[in-house]
């Protein structure tokens, strides 16, 4: 907990963390991914944060006195960027803000401190004293991350009689039939890797809720899959380039980093490029290279105005969309 002595007054605080991400050590060394803070801010106070490079102290493109309490750090070049720092600025006019915990790596927290609506809960007819109380159901926001994740971990406070359930396409196509019960003990493993999460708690009756926290574990996909017959060292079959990504992960550009930078000059534009995974041949269950397809764009140094982007497969232009004024990362 984060809490500013006394807690009234007027005034200003920082506070820093440790170095964490990829190439950090011991409990810090994580890969980056959904960050999320719990705090209580009051009226008449602010608490922003910025991530920083570990190594020269600098901000981390897109990431400079968010308000934000998630985001997903996932998009950041884990190359340009192994090690970074959360820096969190707390102003007030009298009561101060408070950051109770701050979950690192892939996470979420919902105390339901603040208004939940706000956060996109819903379902639920009351909210006071930090807890939701409800009859029946209460629906999550929906979490749409840039890395796969293949199994949850999850914990809640709960009175009532039901069960938490989840569903991992957007939130238009969770049917009756779509959700997936999570056991008693938090813990699902699930079938099939998913970059969208929702949840929901299923109820007989009236429910009163304190929190619920939510681990989210890291899909780890092969790279460089090879078969070598005979261990001569000569691969029989591999799925090996540098232009490509892990194993049913296309996460590269064609010149095989995570990111690229584009200059652009006024009213001009740039290109970049990546190969995109189709299926040829007939049609099997066992494999499909459609799916959804998420790309960060964050202004470096001044923020643009008028961005638009447009997608072409073989010079053919396939859609264009408006992204407007660009300053933190839009997806």
């Amino acid at each position: 907990m984060i809490e500013p002595r006394g807690n009234t007054g007027t005034g200003s605080a920082n506070w820093t963390s440790q170095a964490f991400g990829p190439g950090a050590s011991g409990k810090m060394e994580m890969q980056h991914g959904l960050m999320a803070i719990d705090a209580t801010i009051p009226q008449g106070a602010t608490m922003r944060w910025s991530l920083i490079d570990a190594n020269d102290s600098s901000i981390i493109p897109g990431f400079s006195e968010l308000e934000d309490l998630e985001a997903d750090l996932s998009i950041i070049d884990f190359k340009k960027y192994p090690m970074v720092q959360l820096k969190i600025q707390m102003e007030s006019v009298s009561e101060s803000p408070i950051i109770h915990s701050v979950k690192l790596g892939g996470g979420i927290i919902e105390s339901f401190t603040n208004n939940p609506t706000t956060n996109g809960w819903s379902g639920f007819s009351s909210h006071s004293n930090g807890k939701v109380t409800g009859n029946g159901m209460l629906y999550s926001p929906e979490w749409r991350l840039t890395h796969p994740f293949s199994a949850i971990d999850m914990s809640w406070a709960v009175t009532g009689s039901g069960n938490f359930e989840a569903c991992f396409t957007d939130s238009n196509s969770c049917s009756s039939s779509g959700w997936t019960s999570i056991p008693s003990n938090g813990k699902l493993q699930m079938d099939h890797p998913s970059t969208t999460l929702n949840l929901r708690w299923s109820g007989s009756g009236s429910y009163s809720i304190d929190f619920i926290h939510v681990d989210l574990h890291r899909q780890s996909s092969p790279l460089d899959a090879r078969i070598d017959i005979g261990l001569d060292g000569v691969s029989e079959w591999s799925f090996s380039n540098e232009m490509i990504g892990g194993w049913g992960l296309q996460d590269v550009f064609e010149n095989g980093e995570k990111s690229v930078e584009l200059a652009i000059a006024p009213s001009g534009a740039d290109v970049t490029a990546l190969y995109y995974p189709i299926r040829t041949g007939p049609s099997d269950p066992s494999y499909e290279s459609t799916g959804n397809m998420m790309l960060a764009f964050t202004a470096v140094g001044a923020p643009l105005n008028g961005v638009e982007v447009t997608f072409s497969v073989d010079g053919n232009d396939i859609f264009t969309e408006s992204l407007g004024f660009i300053q933190i990362a839009a997806t």
